[in-house]
């Protein structure tokens, strides 16, 4: 998606502090009524500010899911850092993936976050503006971490497991943010099994590590 679309950027204070409440206000409504039934008065309302300050700051509201969108890319590019530690590869495939989930779950807690993820796929607006540098990216890193595990696989082959198994996670992962809080930790449940059955057949067992 692109780049951020401040029509000025806030370099005070108070100004920086306007935008936060904007985006906060912005990304509630957006969660409450979708993307494509969001206007800029109903966040700005939400926000306790007038429309016209709004508009200071941000032209339309696809702006401001831009401001969103970017920060949630750079959340999701420092979570991965923080996660694929040399730690976090060399544990049995078991506690990898109940990490990647666990720590996917708490970042989505985050409403932010939540409401980018999930209108890419319900705002067509937004969807032709989705491009898939951030999943490549994991992608890319998930395969390195497999061929860790098992030298003999091909990058072609760790890849392509790396690729559907980053795929099955979102398509779960859309459903459970859409779901309630008791149907949501069931899917996060579920998806552990899934992942580790469709991974553990192509991952030599080494002892005490992804064999378990």
């Amino acid at each position: 998606m692109g780049e951020s679309e401040f029509r000025r950027q806030p370099k005070q204070k108070r100004s920086q502090a306007r935008v936060e409440k904007i985006l906060k206000a912005a990304a509630e409504v957006f969660w409450e009524v979708g993307y494509d039934g969001a206007t800029t008065h109903m966040i700005a309302r939400r926000a306790k500010t007038a429309v016209g300050t709004l508009y200071r700051f941000f032209p339309n509201k696809l702006a401001i899911f831009h401001e969103l969108e970017k920060r949630h890319r750079q959340g999701v590019e420092e979570t991965q850092t923080r996660m694929m530690t040399p730690e976090f590869m060399q544990q049995p495939l078991a506690g990898m993936v109940s990490q990647m989930v666990k720590t996917y779950a708490e970042y989505f807690e985050n409403v932010g976050h939540r409401v980018v993820y999930i209108q890419y796929y319900l705002s067509p607006e937004i969807f032709i503006h989705f491009d898939d540098a951030v999943d490549t990216v994991f992608i890319k890193r998930f395969a390195g971490m497999l061929r860790l595990h098992n030298a003999s696989l091909s990058i072609e082959r760790s890849e392509l497991l790396a690729e559907v198994g980053h795929r099955a996670f979102n398509a779960l992962l859309f459903s459970a943010l859409r779901s309630d809080t008791t149907h949501r930790v069931q899917l996060y449940e579920e998806l552990q099994p899934l992942l580790i059955s469709y991974l553990r057949p192509n991952m030599r067992a080494s002892p005490g590590k992804v064999g378990r």
